[in-house]
């Protein structure tokens, strides 16, 4: 009888062996906690603070009436003798409507049907009529109310994408001089659970984290001077 060949074996080097069991660890990772990694990067533009009595509830422009809601709420919790609204700067389109003769409502309109509806009385709220164009313009308008009221602390509530930014924004404008809590709307905004899912919130998503980068870019720096 002849002689039963002998397979050779080719023994694996240690940076393969590496590399080997590094995919074999990452493929079932990258599988199976693709989702719990997107849940979790949400913490880059969500962050919610603890609601403390101030002296106003200042809603942040945008429009969602979740955020109106959420001022409502927090009122009737008597955390603020009053709530602020700010005035978002018109699109040329908006305009062009009311040059036509149509009638369209801006955010601030929409939040305050809401909080009158919830309970907040005209009295109890104050608007800055002073356009802005951006969260910068918004948070120094709310500063100027603060220093000609002589307001030492607000609640500052907002969309939860918007949070993140906020803080950064009221940490270079209101700090120290007045102290801030931020307050994500609880409706509306993303759902952390599964914002990927939606192609509205991707791209909300998407935005938020770019217009986040481009201000940490400018704010960071002067902070740490």
């Amino acid at each position: 009888m002849g002689k039963t060949p002998k397979l050779k074996t080719r023994k694996l080097s240690g940076k393969k062996l590496f590399i080997l069991n590094t995919l074999l660890i990452l493929i079932p990772l990258v599988y199976f906690g693709y989702q719990p990694a997107l849940r979790f990067s949400t913490i880059l533009l969500i962050v919610n603070e603890e609601p403390q009595p101030s002296d106003a509830i200042v809603i942040l422009g945008g429009g969602e009436p979740g955020r109106a809601a959420e001022a409502a709420e927090l009122f009737r919790a008597n955390m603020a003798p009053r709530v602020v609204i700010t005035t978002e700067t018109s699109s040329e389109e908006f305009d062009e409507f009311q040059r036509k003769g149509i009638t369209l409502f801006q955010g601030y309109e929409n939040y305050l049907r809401v909080l009158n509806g919830m309970g907040v009385p005209n009295e109890k709220i104050i608007r800055i009529e002073t356009p802005s164009e951006d969260s910068f313009d918004e948070i120094r308008h709310i500063r100027e109310m603060c220093e000609e009221r002589n307001w030492k602390s607000v609640i500052i509530v907002t969309s939860n994408y918007h949070t993140r930014r906020s803080r950064l924004t009221a940490r270079y404008i209101l700090e120290p001089d007045i102290r801030f809590i931020i307050v994500a709307a609880r409706s509306g905004g993303l759902t952390p659970e599964n914002w990927w899912t939606r192609r509205g919130q991707i791209r909300t998503f998407l935005i938020e984290f770019q217009k986040l980068a481009a201000y940490a870019l400018y704010i960071w720096p002067q902070l740490i001077v």
